[in-house]
């Protein structure tokens, strides 16, 4: 039956009216969650960058062309503020296999060129933590493997989720967004640093003047020297 509520559910219109607010924090906030080899995913590297998540699964009817779409996806933008972050889930009961048996199959499979998160629940109250996150910006639990893409900016924030656009459609927003990511990128290196600040050296002490013997006999005139005027600093 989860099928065909599925096949009822999905298409809702995709969103772009984000409801994501300053308290929601980033994407960049999250430290304690693995990628698919165990290790600490450090959601830092993705400063900067558009990323794309979807919930995979190797046994899904849509994993052959969801697995071909987003690695061209990765491919075509290579050189480009970009990244795909999939996350494995039996939430429908199509991921079966362990994590080494899922990095294998879609690196042999379909050529695995982004991170594989830990497999983990999209649905339901254990959610892991970034799906929990994306929901608040875009409200609805995703009803399938591959049925929802999130898009989130290159300042870590979600702009979009898709769920009925074509493949073209998708790949038009991701477009947008790493092309906005790119105008802001020189802007931020254009800012000028603060020129040094350099100290003028001082000039040289007078060398003293050697005064005869004769003039040593005179009663001494007490003088008070000019009080030297401070050299400016270099701005």
């Amino acid at each position: 039956m989860q099928i065909f509520r599925h096949l009822w559910n999905h298409g809702n219109a995709a969103s772009r009216d984000t409801k994501w607010t300053e308290d929601m924090g980033t994407l960049y906030q999250f430290t304690d969650i693995n990628d698919i080899d165990g290790n600490k995913f450090d959601f830092n590297t993705l400063k900067g960058k558009v990323v794309l998540f979807s919930n995979v699964a190797c046994g899904c009817g849509y994993t052959k062309k969801g697995y071909e779409h987003m690695v061209q996806w990765k491919t075509d933008l290579a050189n480009d503020p970009f990244e795909i972050v999939a996350w494995p889930s039996n939430s429908f009961d199509q991921e079966t296999k362990d994590e080494t048996s899922i990095k294998k199959y879609v690196t042999e499979k379909f050529g695995l060129n982004f991170p594989l998160m830990q497999k983990g629940d999209v649905k339901g109250e254990n959610t892991n933590p970034v799906y929990q996150w994306l929901y608040k910006s875009f409200p609805g639990e995703v009803t399938w493997n591959f049925s929802s893409y999130f898009l989130v900016n290159h300042e870590g924030i979600p702009i979009a989720r898709f769920e009925k656009e074509s493949w073209d459609e998708i790949k038009s927003g991701i477009d947008a967004a790493v092309e906005a990511a790119k105008q802001s990128a020189p802007a931020a290196a254009a800012t000028p640093a603060a020129a040094p600040v350099v100290a003028a050296t001082p000039p040289p002490s007078a060398a003293p003047v050697e005064t005869p013997a004769a003039a040593t006999a005179a009663a001494p005139v007490e003088t008070t020297p000019a009080e030297e005027k401070p050299t400016d600093v270099a701005q």
